[in-house]
């Protein structure tokens, strides 16, 4: 609720009308605030208690609370977020990582994000793998760098990542501001992004040496000065995490550092989100210079692709000989980021295209099984999707 009593606008009208607006603001705060960090499944029963918890606040029926967010500003009404998606405009001289097709899941945790960086309160994305959450928080960040004046200190975290890189990291960027405070330069904010930050090793006594100097970090606003131990304050930054669930090399973080962020927890796309996705990048790579029967085949392409990824999740597992048949939406990004590298001098037939395609879903899921019976059942779903 913070959030929005931040807004300068503040609350107009009767107090009727003030009320009823600080009812859908409280619904709706309570909704991310406590729901935020909940699975999808969860998420449509935690619908039910806050509907059942704010009946004043009259959310639209049609869906769950999380699909809608409070227009203060202007008509003081819910509003779904398909309203508040951005249209994708496709650079062809913007790398392929750095695309970015607007959903409605990466224009409402952005938005959460964004929200919660004007107040200088902590973030934490989680989900699985694959579902976007480095990307929005990258490309909003890139967006707060012009609108609101925000640096970035970014952090990609592994097994050898130390305490002291990670301290050294972040002084790097921070001026002087008093005699024991640092800061950003004069008119700026800082937002420090931690990727994969429950990667670091954990000690034999179960510590991790940069995660408790990120739980200072965040509990104290400061850390201290290594060598002469002196405490330095550090104002005007912003700490953004990110990680995947628990699994492999990644820990469980201590609970006395997670608690101090505001938890959000995004959902893997739906089939038909990933078809918008990808149908938009590779619908206007194929516009720059292809032949009109290759580009009728875009929709076929990322349909049968879409199919291979949900099929061999479903049908080939993993198991104690096959551990790692873990495929997420990264497999389905790299067979498009296969199809985008062609020029269109290269391919100038219906066949050669599907040709491509099958070669790049061959190099993406076909090379990581390990016998002939796996190694059928994909050439059959090839066969047939052909």
């Amino acid at each position: 609720m913070e959030v929005f009593l931040h807004e300068k606008e503040g609350l107009k009208g009767t107090d009727e009308e003030k009320k009823k607006q600080i009812d859908c603001v409280m619904s709706w705060a309570y909704a991310w605030g406590m729901g935020g960090s909940l699975d999808f499944q969860s998420k449509d029963r935690f619908d039910s208690v806050v509907k059942d918890q704010f009946k004043s606040a009259q959310y639209p029926p049609a869906f769950t609370v999380f699909d809608y967010w409070y227009d203060l500003k202007k008509e003081k009404i819910f509003k779904p977020w398909t309203t508040k998606v951005a249209s994708f405009v496709y650079d062809k001289e913007m790398s392929y990582f750095d695309l970015m097709v607007p959903t409605t899941d990466t224009t409402k945790y952005s938005y959460c994000l964004e929200v919660l960086l004007k107040i200088e309160k902590p973030v934490f994305f989680t989900g699985g793998s694959g579902t976007g959450k480095s990307a929005v928080i990258s490309n909003k960040l890139v967006q707060m760098k012009e609108k609101d004046n925000f640096m970035q200190i970014a952090i990609n975290m592994s097994a050898q990542t130390t305490s002291e890189r990670t301290q050294k990291s972040i002084e790097e960027k921070l001026e002087r501001t008093s005699r024991t405070a640092f800061g950003p330069p004069s008119g700026k904010k800082i937002a420090i992004f931690v990727d994969d930050i429950n990667m670091p090793a954990v000690e034999f006594y179960g510590a991790q040496p940069p995660i408790e100097l990120l739980r200072l970090f965040v509990d104290r606003a400061g850390m201290y000065q290594r060598g002469e131990w002196n405490w330095k304050d550090v104002n005007g930054t912003t700490l953004v995490a990110c990680a995947a669930p628990p699994s492999g090399g990644r820990a469980v973080l201590t609970p006395r550092f997670s608690r101090r962020f505001n938890m959000l927890c995004m959902p893997e796309p739906t089939a038909g989100t990933l078809t918008t996705i990808f149908s938009q990048i590779l619908k206007n790579f194929l516009a720059s210079g292809f032949q009109e029967k290759v580009k009728n085949l875009q929709e076929a392409a990322i349909q049968s692709t879409i199919d291979i990824y949900v099929r061999i999740q479903i049908d080939l597992r993993p198991t104690p000989s096959k551990f790692h048949y873990l495929f997420n939406l990264r497999d389905v990004s790299k067979v498009v980021q296969g199809l985008c590298m062609v020029k269109p001098v290269s391919i100038g037939s219906e066949e050669l295209f599907t040709k491509l395609w099958v070669n790049e879903t061959f190099r993406v899921f076909y090379d990581r099984l390990i016998n002939d019976d796996d190694r059928k059942w994909f050439k059959d779903i090839i066969i047939e999707l052909m």
